[in-house]
């Protein structure tokens, strides 16, 4: 529902950056993150975060990493996926089958608590979890398939103590 009050955002790694482009203005469509590009290289113009019903919105994203939304594949930029726990946009961790096979030394050496801003409080999943497209994984526990806008929890493979 549009209200015309602006969002607050209750944690600035998914804000705009502070006075940009001038002192009391934060603006989306100045601001920059990750390898200090503008954040609508990655997630569009201004409007087009959420989904568009125009699929003239998506081409960028469609070409780059297979499908539309914003881009959340590290190969649609990367030739190799780097392995990182919070370097990533955003602070987030590498994603797909290298973090699945390597995440687990982060998490045991006191890591986990890192994971609650998109896995939720309880690890049980959240929006900023969600998978952006169908994947499926190797684990030891065997193949785990995630449908698109699934929300990833730690107890999709692990169980819970």
């Amino acid at each position: 529902m549009l209200t015309g009050t602006l969002r607050a955002s209750l944690d600035n790694r998914f804000a705009t950056n502070p006075d940009t482009p001038m002192t009391g203005k934060s603006l989306y469509r100045y601001s920059t993150g990750h390898g200090n590009m503008q954040c609508s290289a990655c997630h569009g113009s201004t409007h087009a975060i959420y989904p568009s019903a125009k699929a003239e919105d998506n081409i960028q994203s469609i070409q780059a990493q297979g499908h539309s939304g914003t881009i959340g594949e590290c190969t649609a930029c990367h030739t190799t996926v780097p392995f990182t726990s919070n370097k990533g946009p955003h602070g987030m961790h590498t994603v797909g089958q290298a973090w699945v096979d390597g995440h687990g030394d982060i998490a045991e050496d006191g890591g986990a608590s890192s994971c609650t801003a998109c896995h939720g409080s309880d690890y049980k999943g959240a929006p900023l979890s969600k998978t952006m497209s169908a994947r499926s994984f190797t684990t030891e526990w065997g193949t785990k398939t995630f449908a698109a806008g699934h929300m990833v929890s730690c107890f999709d493979c692990h169980k819970s103590d």
